[in-house]
Order: structure tokens, then sequence, then C-alpha cells
């Protein structure tokens, strides 16, 4: 049985280290806090080896990307041992880049240590009859080498040592451009963006929609939800005949596999780019390459 809560946002990508990065919760403390009922756990996100969603290779010259904690994130965590009152908010009492700490309240906790009895999701899940759900929006905001709060859905279960790692069935599509100096000569000309919208080339193709989870963190999309694109918008951003701009674009795994569009529109008309089949799988970036869009813009 499902309680009915929402979730607030989690978290945000800023330049440092491995993108989308894996995070550990570690429990400090199973003991109630005498003056408020409230027991404290920590969260920390680690930067693992290469292979993992907590690592990338460098972008270029762009650098690294990290995964770092907001001051309003929340978690919500399910003790799987439960049929009712089983889930409970966790909110974020200090943070500090990768790590955090979280409290909620102690007479939810069990046994901790049991592994696998508890499951939690972030951002933004809500629970309902079918599963816990977690949007990927198909409209999304730009941000300065970063994607929007509260589109990357997360979830995680606890081990032995009472440590929760989280995992994504979400991937990065990285999209980089300029204006060709060629075909835009003078001395640093700007257009203003309005948007960027990928679309599938197949009408069936999933680029967004809700995720509904079960406690055993299994998943399906809700049909009623899905579309085949997912626009990003550019409300601020110019693109530039001299300096290249990052676009970070929230996807499903499995999305893009038959090919996809790009759609760059400015504030003058719009330039649709073809890309090869390639495929989104969670817990990756899909790095569509550097390019200088030709005229049309």
């Amino acid at each position: 049985m499902f309680n009915f809560k929402n979730q607030r946002k989690m978290k945000k990508v800023v330049r440092m280290l491995g993108l989308c990065a894996l995070v550990a919760l570690a429990f400090t403390s199973c003991k109630k806090n005498e003056t408020n009922g409230n027991v404290t756990f920590k969260a920390t996100i680690s930067q693992l080896k290469t292979d993992s969603r907590t690592h990338l290779e460098t972008i270029n010259s762009f650098g690294w990307k990290g995964l770092y904690w907001n001051s309003d994130d929340e978690i919500l965590l399910f003790d799987r041992t439960k049929s009712e009152g089983n889930s409970e908010t966790f909110t974020v009492k200090t943070f500090e880049n990768k790590e955090a700490s979280f409290e909620g309240d102690a007479s939810f906790l069990a046994n901790l240590y049991t592994e696998n009895n508890y499951i939690a999701f972030y951002p933004n899940a809500t629970e309902t009859p079918e599963g816990i759900k977690i949007e990927i929006p198909a409209n999304q905001n730009w941000g300065n080498a970063t994607f929007e709060d509260d589109v990357y859905p997360m979830y995680g279960f606890n081990d032995e040592n009472g440590h929760i790692q989280f995992h994504s069935h979400a991937g990065i599509l990285y999209l980089n451009f300029k204006l060709n100096p060629t075909e835009y000569p003078g001395d640093n000309v700007t257009i203003p963006l309005t948007s960027i919208k990928v679309r599938g080339k197949n009408a069936n193709d999933v680029l967004s929609g809700t995720m509904v989870y079960q406690l055993d963190g299994t998943y399906m999309m809700d049909p009623a939800t899905t579309k085949n694109y997912v626009e990003l918008n550019c409300s601020g951003v110019s693109l530039s005949n001299q300096a290249r701009m990052e676009f970070i674009i929230v996807l499903p795994e499995g999305a893009l596999a038959n090919g996809f569009y790009v759609d760059v529109t400015s504030v003058n008309a719009t330039k649709t780019l073809e890309a090869q089949p390639t495929l989104i799988q969670g817990e990756t970036m899909t790095w569509m390459g550097q390019l200088d869009l030709p005229a049309g813009l």
C-alpha cells in the first residue's frame, strides 16, 4: 500500500568531478534525538571508477562535471518490510558540495542494517496506487553547465552497512554548439536562442514521460505520459561565432536508438540537424560532438 506524498527537488550538476555521481547515504545514527524525535544520517556523493555513473572522461577542454546537493533537497525513503506507513521524507540538515546530512522521523526506522530493507527515490517522487512516479519532463530549462533541478530520477537500496547507493535509468545527451565563423563572419557575432528540441525519428520513440517504480526497483514508462521529444527552453541564451555553448538534456535509457533530429530555434529561424542512431544508456552521457552550426539561424 502506498501513502500519498510528494517529494521536493533534489540536486544540480555543476562543473567539477564525475557527472551524475552515484550517491551513498551513510546513516550516522539510529538513535533518537531527545529534543525532536528525529534521526540524522549523512549523504555522500562518491566519485568512483570510470565505468560507473560517478565518473566521466574530460569533455575536451570543458573540464569535469559533478553532482552536488542543494539546500532544499529531500529524498523519499521506503521501509519495504511494512505494508502501511512505509514511507518517510528525509530533508537536508547540512550540506557541502557532494556531502550532506539528512534528517527524518526516527520512529520510521526499523532495522536499518538489514540489507535491502529500504529503498529511496529522488527527485519529485510521488506515491500513487500504481507505484512511485518520477517524471522526466518533455520541457526542460537550460542551465549553465548543468541540467535543470528535478529532471534526473534516481533510486537505491541500503546495504548491510547502512549505505544507500543511488542508480539511474536515465542518461544525458550533451550538445556543444557555436556559430560557424565562416558562415557567420564578424567580431563576436551572437544570435539569441529560444529553444533546442530533440525529436525521435519514429513517432513511438520515448524521449520523455513518467517512470513508475515499484519497491523492488523495477519500473516502466507510463504510456499515457510519454512523448517522442524533449524541448530545452533556452531563453536568455545566445550562440556565438567565438565561444562554444553547452546544452545538457536528460532522457530515459533506450532513447535515440532510431536516430534523431535536433531543432535549434533562434529568435529568427529554426535550423534542423539530423543525427545518426545512438543509444541513451542509464547512468551515462551521450556525446553528440562539437558542431559549428551552418547558416540559417
